[in-house]
């Protein structure tokens, strides 16, 4: 599985609180697991070549203790990476209505443990080798970048501020 460790690289190449990057500085604040994890495989129409391709489905979650950044950089960046990597969950209303949920513990005026709980799949596919055996290879999801007024259409958002405080910074 791919995407959990993905989504490490993003929440602490973004999140930053007063300039510091906060999970560079203290990566056990952040904590990933999987849940509900399940495999979906289909036999292939042809009897005798079994393909093994298969698909991952699971619940992620990922926990921030004593996060002291804002809330918004969290949710901004786990949005934007999944419009790259879990597009249906932000295209589709029924699976998106159900598929990111979060809870907070509100510890003071500027430290909450955060919890995100998420729905991903990650398909692995099978191709055969000609010297036997398989080469798997994980589908990349298909690429949707959404369009900001003012803004070209593959522009990456690398920043983002609330007010006057930089609350992501992808850019380092």
């Amino acid at each position: 599985m791919l995407k959990p460790e993905s989504l490490r690289q993003a929440l602490t190449a973004a999140l930053v609180d007063q300039g510091v990057r906060i999970l560079e500085r203290d990566p056990d604040k952040l904590r990933i697991y999987i849940q509900k994890g399940r495999i979906v495989s289909r036999l292939s129409a042809e009897p005798n070549f079994p393909n093994p391709g298969f698909e991952y489905r699971y619940e992620l979650v990922a926990t921030l203790i004593d996060f002291t950044g804002h809330p918004d950089a969290v949710m901004v960046t786990l949005l934007l990476w999944l419009s790259v990597h879990q597009p249906d969950l932000l295209q589709n209303h029924d699976r998106g209505n159900s598929g990111i949920v979060f809870e907070a513990d509100i510890i003071d005026n500027k430290t909450v443990d955060l919890e995100i709980r998420l729905e991903l799949s990650e398909t692995v596919s099978a191709s055969a080798r000609q010297d036997g055996g398989f080469d798997l290879l994980h589908v990349p999801e298909a690429p949707v970048i959404p369009e900001y007024e003012g803004v070209p259409r593959w522009t990456p958002l690398r920043k983002v501020w609330l007010g006057d405080e930089l609350i992501v910074d992808a850019d380092g």
